[in-house]
């Protein structure tokens, strides 16, 4: 199975605020704020983060901690 072919990872709130190491609190304001995208609805009631927007928003805060 190549990487186009393979289904995202996904981070239900808990999990992509501990992946994050933010308090889930924090990780909805990071969306208000525009800094990290909103979670995809998986259901009604249940919504999740897909794990390369959760490494890019690490990423571009490395960048920016960096300076580049």
């Amino acid at each position: 199975m190549t990487t186009a072919n393979k289904p995202a990872a996904l981070f239900r709130p808990k999990d992509a605020a501990n992946y994050l190491s933010v308090a889930r609190s924090t990780l909805y304001k990071l969306v208000e704020s525009g800094a990290l995208p909103r979670p995809l609805k998986i259901t009604e009631k249940a919504s999740a983060w897909r794990k390369t927007d959760l490494d890019a928003f690490i990423e571009r805060r490395m960048a920016m901690a960096t300076g580049a």
